[in-house]
């Protein structure tokens, strides 16, 4: 159920207590991780600080550099509201996807269920939420903030309300694929280890299994975070394509690992957001009465 304790129902404020710890504690692990975030959108699009090829750390210093401190924290609030809904929902809908899919299945526990119970909940919670990573994501790329009202201002004079909108396609591709290996990993690792007898339900399940979800979320949406941050970013050699598109010309100029780039600082955010989050997520489900994970 929708993050509901074991013996009751889905109801609508359960619903809303879901969504909620969801998106605290996704909110939390974004505040951890911000300036990773930073340094794998400015090494995905390019040029700047990041320009001649500059990996990750030259490039963090060039931009801790040119654009000072305040860099590594742009773009915080729209970070904190984007794991509110986007997160948030897609986190807190899992268990209620879950229960559905294994009803349809007709079995309980197996990979494939929640595989598909993360895949849903992840194209829900994004599909939802595009307009908030588009926000986050034109902050962020920007070399000198102009705040979060300007910025959204900004994006509703260039496209109307379809303009809040743009990149949500591969976003959604993302988001699906993210939370189908994230959730669906994080769940899967834990049943494992818990039946095996090498660990019980508490904290120590919760870190092992967090860190094998965030290397596997980060390895399947690479590619997918690669074409949205481009699309999203509102530069003019990125708009009117598609993902394909976008992904298809990246590999024709970088090779085939080209939508790689940026996969290091990647791991670096989903993997100790994910542990954060996790440990902080369960802690909460504890807290209100939920069943774990």
């Amino acid at each position: 159920m929708m993050g509901a304790a074991a013996d009751d129902g889905v109801t609508w404020s359960k619903a809303v207590q879901a969504w909620g710890i969801a998106g605290c504690s996704n909110a939390i692990g974004a505040t951890a991780t911000n300036p990773i975030d930073i340094v794998k959108l400015r090494m995905q699009l390019g040029g700047g600080a990041f320009g001649g090829g500059r990996g990750a750390v030259r490039g963090a210093v060039e931009l801790l550099r040119t654009e000072g401190p305040s860099a590594f924290a742009r773009g915080l609030p729209a970070s904190w509201l984007r794991e509110m809904v986007y997160a948030g929902l897609r986190l807190g809908c899992y268990d209620f996807a879950k229960e559905n899919v294994e009803a349809a299945l007709g079995v309980r526990g197996t990979l494939a269920g929640k595989v598909a119970a993360g895949a849903l909940s992840g194209a829900f919670g994004s599909a939802v939420g595009s307009p908030t990573e588009l926000l986050k994501v034109r902050i962020q790329s920007q070399t000198s903030s102009s705040g979060l009202l300007r910025t959204a201002a900004e994006i509703t004079r260039e496209g109307g309300a379809v303009g809040w909108f743009r990149g949500a396609i591969p976003f959604v591709q993302r988001s699906s694929a993210l939370t189908a290996a994230q959730v669906a990993s994080y769940d899967h690792t834990k049943q494992l280890l818990i039946a095996s007898g090498a660990v019980v339900e508490g904290s120590g399940a919760h870190l092992l299994s967090s860190m094998v979800a965030g290397f596997a979320a980060a390895a399947v949406s690479t590619p997918f975070d690669f074409a949205k941050s481009r699309l999203m970013s509102g530069r003019p050699e990125y708009q009117g394509i598609t993902s394909t598109e976008c992904l298809r010309r990246a590999v024709v100029s970088g090779g085939l690992l080209a939508p790689y780039r940026g996969f290091v600082p990647n791991w670096l955010r989903i993997g100790p957001h994910t542990v954060v989050t996790f440990l902080v997520y369960e802690r909460l489900r504890a807290m209100v009465g939920f069943a774990p994970v």
